[in-house]
Formats: C-alpha cells, sequence, structure tokens
C-alpha cells in the first residue's frame, strides 16, 4: 500500500532536519514499532485503519504508562487535532 501524501511529506522533512523516522500503515504496526522502539515522538491519524489514534493513545498508555504529551494527533496534514490523548 502506498504512503499517504501527508505521510510522505512529514516523513521527508523530519528527515531533512536530522530525525530518524519509522511510519506504520495500520494501529498494529504503530504498537508493534513502539514495543520494539519506545520513540521520543510520536504522530498519529486520526483516521487510522483498524484502531483509530485515540485509541492507540490509549492502548499505549494502557500498556506502558508512555507520557501522553509525546504523542500528536493529524487528521490532515496541515492540522493537529492536539497533542496527548
Amino acid at each position: 500500500m502506498t504512503k499517504p501524501a501527508g505521510s510522505r511529506i512529514l516523513q521527508t522533512r523530519l528527515e531533512m532536519i536530522g530525525y530518524s523516522v519509522v511510519t506504520a500503515s495500520d494501529s498494529e504496526e504503530a504498537l508493534s514499532a513502539f514495543r520494539l522502539l519506545t520513540p521520543d515522538l510520536i504522530v498519529l491519524d486520526v483516521m487510522m485503519p483498524k484502531l483509530d489514534s485515540y485509541g492507540v493513545c490509549q492502548e499505549l498508555i494502557r500498556r506502558t504508562n508512555y507520557y501522553a504529551n509525546s504523542i500528536g494527533r493529524c487528521s490532515r496534514p496541515n492540522h493537529w487535532a492536539g497533542t496527548g490523548c
């Protein structure tokens, strides 16, 4: 499956300023990646396949007590739905 344009743009911009970026195509991949990597920042699409970003936030906090303010949710490439869960 091809990544949405907004995801590719955000990944490119973050990599250009020196960040390592790991992407996931759905909530299950995101949760698996989190368990392996424990990132400093998570950016989620509000409309993720399988489990929406709110569900992913709740699951991360339930499983790991991850600090909720390190999670940003994005519904369009230039629109932040808020930070935290």
